[in-house]
């Protein structure tokens, strides 16, 4: 295509933007596939899976759990909180054992 031909400054920057432009232009259209996709995804979930029952959160959360690791106890009981997404105030802990 170049191979052998001199060019100018001015056509260096013209091509080099040009080419620049389709990898943007590329890039944008690969979200877009991908935003796409992940809509027609979550129809076909909400539909597949039936609604859950929500259980009313109790009034007051009473553990039973007194060790002398109660440092320990609290880090176990915030991370799990943190990865069910439910909060610390809607779950009850009745036991840990360590493994």
């Amino acid at each position: 295509m170049l191979a052998g031909q001199d060019i100018s400054f001015a056509q260096s920057i013209v091509i080099s933007l040009s080419g620049m432009a389709i990898v943007m232009l590329e890039l944008v259209l690969l979200a877009l596939v991908i935003i796409a996709l992940s809509r027609i995804i979550a129809k076909f979930e909400k539909k597949d899976t039936p609604q859950k029952a929500v259980a009313p959160a109790p009034a007051q959360v009473v553990t039973a759990i007194h060790d002398e690791n109660d440092d320990e106890l609290a880090a176990v009981m915030v991370a799990v909180c943190e990865e069910s997404k439910i909060p610390l105030n809607e779950i009850v802990f009745k036991n840990i054992q360590k493994l």
